[in-house]
């Protein structure tokens, strides 16, 4: 039986992991439009694209426990029509409720002297 989450507990931490794979993927244009404007020596091609599959590889693995997660929130299997159905008969509760208060507000207070 798996644990039931809260959408507060899910990780939806994305965007550094996207920013950081663009940067390195804007990072590895510039290296490769100066080296061939200079013939410079640059790092590794391989070692930036391997760089790449990593942290798109740890943004795919990232999305795959967000959705895992979200299996795990609560109440993720109700249908709307059920969620209609539970929400009426919540409001039929308070109605209920606000009635019997009502009632209880404006009966008389119970006199153990007074005798009827």
């Amino acid at each position: 039986m798996s644990k039931s989450l809260s959408v507060d507990e899910i990780n939806t931490e994305f965007l550094p992991l996207i920013y950081d794979i663009i940067r390195s993927y804007e990072r590895d244009s510039h290296e490769l439009s100066s080296l061939a404007q200079k013939s410079l020596s640059m790092r590794d091609p391989q070692q930036s694209t391997n760089d790449c599959n990593t942290k798109m590889q740890a943004l795919r693995d990232q999305f795959n426990q967000f959705r895992q997660q979200v299996l795990q929130i609560n109440g993720i299997a109700v249908t709307k029509e059920e969620q209609l159905k539970s929400l009426d008969a919540l409001r039929q509760q308070l109605v209920m409720k606000r009635d019997l208060l009502i009632k209880y507000k404006n009966s008389c207070p119970f006199d153990p002297n007074n005798k009827i």
